[in-house]
């Protein structure tokens, strides 16, 4: 199937502007067609979004004022706050269509695809919200002094999204399609031209936005080679403040007196919850070596039965869907390399090959007692397999878990809340889980420790 779809690079909305590079190929990872083309971006068009999110700034700014009715005698909130609100109710009234470009440009599961969408309307509502808690601080430096700190648009920004959660501004190039038409939906809400735009393209557009003198502050959510190019960039340019997600190894730690059936059903459940391509996956497991028997079958019994239940090139927009590709054939091959000498770096408990048959699919692996050394526990796999070893005493088991250049979550599976107070001081990771999977919230951080999520 080709479906065609604006192959333009979405600059100001009043003048649609023309990516002046090639096209490239976007396929369909569930049964390999073509499934559309759009054009790359190049340097010009990084620099007429620029221009345009000038021309945006300003006007944002002007809507951004939060005022007081004399006469009411309250606060009555910019209309900035009301473009917000109103922007995640177009977002949902379009989370069909949002869905059915992840489904079928990345396979992405409808039970994951419409929770997402719903989840970016409320990240609007919620930071919509916090419009009304803004307060100009007034202090008194000395008798005849006041002090006035007032809240001020910060510049231009730019986000480079990750394929698995792109709605942002610029789209992954594996997966742009939900995104821009997210960002053509802006209007519907009353947001001004230049505020949110998106492009797409590879590297040299990137590195236009690194780069660029008056972008204010970047992210970026990708890999680690990637992720040092863009901060060097930043430095060199204007200094600009930047954010960066990187490759991740997070490590998960058992104990004897946690519940073994929940635990396992959670861990081996991570590989099917989009064939594990989740930046915060629990890849690295040790378990107490008086229950890592145990705890290998339970989740060899997770494995199988999910497995039986899933059939590979089912519809993701089915509701009953349970099992998504990995996401692009590039990435299919990467952990194909993973799976060819994984014989030879532990001993394999289940899984351990590609699946197969058309689409981008493999078995869900689960490896114990790995090597010294072994790729499958230092590097990131983005992909459904999980390394078991063990572990004797307590500060054995920090220490391979602290193990890592990377800290971005870990969880503990324990009832013994002195140990848990005791490790969740001690453990390198931005956001530690007790006896859950990953908890995260609009309203709570989200960041790393060592080389996860730098700010600067």
């Amino acid at each position: 199937m080709q479906t065609q779809f604006s192959s333009y690079v979405m600059c100001p909305r009043d003048e649609e502007i023309l990516a002046d590079v090639f096209f490239y190929y976007i396929t369909d990872p569930l049964t390999f067609p073509l499934f559309t083309e759009l054009q790359w971006a190049s340097s010009r068009d990084v620099e007429r979004c620029v221009a345009a999110a000038e021309r945006g700034l300003e006007s944002w700014s002007s809507m951004s004022m939060v005022n007081i009715d004399p006469c009411a005698k309250r606060l009555v909130l910019p209309s900035s706050y009301h473009s917000l609100l109103s922007y995640a109710d177009v977002l949902e009234k379009n989370a069909n269509h949002l869905h059915w470009l992840e489904g079928i440009l990345v396979g992405k599961e409808a039970r994951v695809g419409l929770y997402e969408v719903s989840s970016v309307g409320d990240m609007f509502r919620y930071y919509a919200q916090s419009m009304a808690t803004w307060r100009t601080e007034v202090v008194k430096r000395e008798d005849n002094e006041l002090v006035m700190s007032v809240r001020e648009p910060y510049g231009i920004t730019a986000g480079i999204c990750a394929y698995n959660a792109p709605l942002g501004i610029y789209a992954s190039e594996t997966n742009p399609l939900s995104t821009l038409l997210a960002v053509s939906l802006a209007s519907q809400a009353g947001i001004p031209n230049g505020v949110i735009q998106c492009i797409t393209g590879g590297l040299e557009p990137g590195k236009a936005l690194a780069e660029h003198a008056k972008i204010r502050k970047l992210s970026f959510t990708g890999s680690i080679p990637a992720g040092k190019a863009i901060q060097v960039a930043a430095a060199r340019s204007n200094l600009k403040s930047v954010t960066l997600e990187l490759g991740v190894k997070s490590p998960v730690v058992i104990f004897p007196d946690a519940d073994l059936d929940k635990a396992a059903q959670n861990i081996a459940g991570q590989l099917f919850l989009l064939n594990a391509q989740v930046c915060a996956t629990g890849s690295r497991i040790y378990a107490h070596e008086s229950i890592v028997d145990d705890l290998v079958a339970k989740m060899k019994t997770v494995v199988d039965a999910g497995e039986a239940a899933r059939v590979p090139g089912r519809d993701p927009l089915d509701m009953n869907t349970t099992w998504s590709p990995i996401y692009n054939h590039r990435q299919h091959e990467v952990v194909k390399g993973f799976l060819s000498d994984i014989d030879h770096q532990g001993t394999v408990v289940t899984g351990g090959a590609a699946v197969e048959g058309p689409g981008c699919y493999v078995q869900p692996t689960i490896l114990r007692d790995p090597i010294k050394g072994a790729r499958v526990v230092n590097e990131e796999i983005f992909g459904p397999i999980l390394v078991v070893d063990k572990f004797t005493t307590e500060e054995e088991a920090l220490a391979k878990a602290n193990d890592t250049e990377t800290g971005l979550t870990a969880t503990l599976w324990t009832t013994d809340f002195g140990r848990i107070l005791r490790l969740c001081k001690r453990m390198e990771a931005g956001m530690i889980q007790v006896n859950r999977g990953l908890a995260v919230g609009i309203q709570m951080p989200f960041a790393g420790w060592k080389r996860e999520l730098r700010l600067a």
